[in-house]
């Protein structure tokens, strides 16, 4: 997962998978969604982020995370 602000443009970018967008659904004015072949979310865009997610940013919270560390075959 890739989170990525943009100043200049104010626009949040979250990715959640590194596979490529097929199409991409606008969801409302400045929020849309990238979906890859199978209808699956892979990346998230908010345009004037600072303005929509003033109060949720200044309370961000990271819940339990927990990662997997893959297992190597060879």
């Amino acid at each position: 997962m890739k989170i990525e602000y943009d100043p200049e443009v104010d626009a949040l970018y979250i990715e959640l998978r590194d596979v490529y967008a097929d199409h991409n659904i606008d969801i409302e004015e400045g929020v849309s969604v990238d979906l890859d072949a199978d209808g699956h979310i892979v990346v998230l865009e908010i345009l004037d982020a600072s303005e929509r997610l003033k109060e949720s940013l200044s309370h961000l919270e990271v819940g339990e995370l927990s990662f997997k560390k893959a297992k190597l075959t060879t």
